[in-house]
């Protein structure tokens, strides 16, 4: 159970830090 909220945990920040990544580029490259 504790390593599944660790993985969600680290899927989230993923998905948070790809978003962030993308936004950054398209406004970089607008």
């Amino acid at each position: 159970m504790k390593s599944t909220m660790q993985r969600r945990s680290f899927l989230k920040t993923t998905a948070l830090a790809g978003g962030g990544l993308m936004i950054g580029v398209n406004l970089f490259e607008a």
